[in-house]
This record gives structure tokens, sequence and C-alpha cells, in this order.
């Protein structure tokens, strides 16, 4: 880890490896703050890891026969354009064709104003304005516009807000307390902050709003919770056996660009080699989450870059690479870091 932070200047790496649940190797390295060192106790936002409960969530409603997977999107979202050819499945699996709500002016928007409020309805709204990317359940391509719906129609189908359903029914259960899903930028104490380039200068982006990734990104925790996580995740602890295989199972596996029996996209995560793995970016944070079923291996990391650390790479994917390759050499998981 002291190599990698080296080699891509990190300012910050906090990391940890649990074998069947227990801890074997955790460690922070850098500073959080100016002459404020980096520890393992910091809560650092967690990103579209959130995609991963919020599709675990959506298969323990299955369970409880509160949805199908086969339901169309207009049974919940009557108003949703294309919304009667779209099911909730393809929203979880990236199949929908709804396009990505980051267009350019929606960028250039939010670097002019990197604290404006935005509801989950207006990200969707931007998504859906635009042409599909393509016909509904023919393709692949990821779109975080599919999780903001998914979230909106698990809220109808759960009867309560996404974030108290969350609470109940994934953060309890598994006892992550220091774990939250909140559409403020704040973060409780003590914080691991996060430092971005992408307005022309380095800043601190800690606090910037985060309400445009709601039930896609709005969600912080720490190292120790998201060992935990990447555990239940990978183990399925709290689905049936039917729906943990569901979750992972290789259905985007020939549909578009980027899919083979060694690298798909699942619900709310990806299969690397046979590793489960997210790889979520927001501003100022890059994290990574892994498990491995065969070995029962996970790993965690979350980085923060210098100044001048290089672009166009994911930190923490770089990272995670190198751990897990020493971890298994036999299954290294090879994600893409660009």
């Amino acid at each position: 880890m002291r190599s990698v932070q080296r080699q891509y200047s990190q300012k910050a790496m906090l990391f940890g490896v649990w074998d069947n649940g227990r801890a074997i190797a955790t460690g922070a390295l850098g500073t959080s703050y100016p002459l404020v060192p980096a520890t393992q106790n910091m809560h650092f936002r967690i990103g579209n890891i959130t995609e991963s409960m919020t599709c675990t969530l959506l298969l323990e409603l299955v369970d409880r026969g509160k949805i199908s997977l086969n339901d169309l999107v207009s049974k919940w979202l009557p108003s949703l354009p294309y919304g009667n050819r779209v099911t909730v499945g393809m929203l979880a699996q990236s199949t929908s064709g709804y396009a990505s709500f980051y267009t350019d002016q929606w960028v250039e928007q939010f670097e002019n104003d990197p604290f404006q409020t935005w509801t989950a309805d207006e990200m969707i709204h931007i998504g859906t304005a635009q042409p599909l990317d393509f016909s509904p359940g023919t393709s692949w391509k990821f779109s975080d516009t599919n999780y903001t719906i998914l979230g909106q129609v698990l809220v109808k189908a759960g009867g309560a807000p996404l974030q108290t359903q969350i609470q109940r029914l994934i953060l309890d259960p598994l006892g992550l307390t220091n774990t939250q899903m909140t559409p403020t930028s704040y973060i409780p104490s003590p914080v691991l902050h996060g430092y971005d380039s992408q307005r022309g200068d380095y800043q601190d982006a800690t606090f910037w709003s985060i309400s445009w990734a709601t039930n896609i990104g709005d969600m912080t925790s720490d190292l120790s919770d998201m060992g935990r996580w990447a555990t239940a995740l990978g183990t399925g602890e709290l689905l049936t056996p039917k729906s943990h295989a569901r979750q992972f199972a290789p259905v985007t596996v020939g549909l578009g660009p980027f899919t083979s029996d060694k690298l798909y996209a699942a619900m709310g995560a990806i299969v690397a080699n046979g590793w489960i793995v997210c790889n979520p970016n927001v501003p100022g944070y890059w994290d990574a989450l892994g498990y491995s079923p065969s070995k029962k291996l996970a790993v965690v990391i979350s980085s923060v870059p210098n100044s001048n650390a290089p672009q166009n790479v994911h930190y923490a994917v770089a990272a995670f690479n190198k751990v897990a390759a020493m971890l298994d050499p036999s299954s290294p998981p090879n994600v893409h870091t660009g």
C-alpha cells in the first residue's frame, strides 16, 4: 500500500483485508487534513457501493413477495418515459437503455456550483429526457440513471423512504452502525477529507453537494463497516440462495461491449474473474470493495489523491488489483483502472 501511495501520489489511503470475516490487515496512510493523520476510524463517501445495497434491498423485497424483477417500471412509476418497456430487473442490470444523466450541460452546471442541491426526480428527468441508448433488454451500458429510478421504485414497493428501508433491512441486521444514507453533505466525525481537481484547481471537496447521487451514492461509512458489508454482499447473507445467485448471475455476458465470462456487470456490482467488485468514484474519493467467494476474502480501499496525482487512473482499483493478486494469484481480478 505504501508503494501504491507513492506510485500514484495519494494524499491518504485507508485499507483492509478480511479472511472469512476476520480482519487480518488494516491500515491508514497519509493525512486527512493538514497536520491531521488519516486514521482507520475515519468516515468517507462510499459512492456507488450504495448501488450494491439498493440492489440487495430490491432482492430482499423480491424474497418477501413485494415486487418482481419482471414488473414493468410503469407499474410503480406510471409517468416514467419508456416505463412500459423497461422491467425492474433491467434497471438493476443496466440493460434498460436509459442514458446517463452526466450530460456535458449538467457537468458544467455542477462544476460552476458544486454546492447546488438536486432532487432524484430532477436527475431522472435529465437521464430520461435523452433518447434511449438502445432498445430495452437488447444491450448493456452502465448508467446511474437506472439506479436512481430503481431507488424511487423501491420507495413505492417497500412503502417507506429508501433510507428507512436500507437502515431496517441492511444496516441494522448487519450491525453497520457507522454507515448512513443522507442526501446532505454531512459526514460524521472523524472525517477523511476528499480532494478534487476537476474545477481547475485542487480543492477540498468533502462537503460538496451529494444530493445529485440520491439512491446511488449518498452514503458514508468507515473501513470496518465496509469490510463487514463486502462479506455480507459476497456471501448473500441477507438473501435467499436463489436471489443471491440471481444478483451475480452472468445475465449481461454477450450484451454490449466489455462483457465476458471473466468480466461482466451484475446487480449493483461487477464480477471480475470470480471477484465481486464495486469501484466507485465521487468527487474527492476513490474506493474499491471486493470479495472472493472461493477464498472468502474481502478487500476494501478508500483513496484520496494529491494535487499531482496522475489523471485518468482509478487509484483505489489500481491498489485493489495488486492486493487481490497477492491474496489469490490464481484468480487476479484485473479490473480496468482507466
